[in-house]
């Protein structure tokens, strides 16, 4: 049988995974399309007056899309099974700790 707090820490994980693919779906369900777009129509730019224009436009697409990018590696990282030894770990050492106090 499973103990009720393995069942809560599991449940938990599932969620934290669960989170993670869904941030996943939606980087793609912008970020592809978005740089598709950009690919396609980058010639196309009316650039006006200012020739830094695509610059502008090349700094924000690309800068948001690699800021974002490592969020999502952030997020994974977090979800990996060496972070959450290292999370337990702590846990243990803590709860220790607190017990040498009492």
């Amino acid at each position: 049988m499973v103990s009720q707090n393995s069942y809560v820490s599991a449940r938990e994980r599932l969620r934290k995974l669960k989170e993670l693919y869904a941030h996943m779906a939606v980087f793609l369900i912008v970020n592809v399309p978005l740089l598709a777009m950009y690919f396609r129509f980058r010639d196309s730019i009316d650039l006006g007056d200012d020739p830094n224009t695509l610059y502008w436009v090349d700094v924000n697409i690309f800068f948001m899309s690699g800021i974002w990018s490592l969020c999502l590696v952030a997020q994974a990282c977090t979800n990996s099974l060496w972070y959450r030894k290292w999370e337990e770990k702590q846990i243990r050492k803590f709860m220790e700790g607190d017990q040498g106090r009492e």
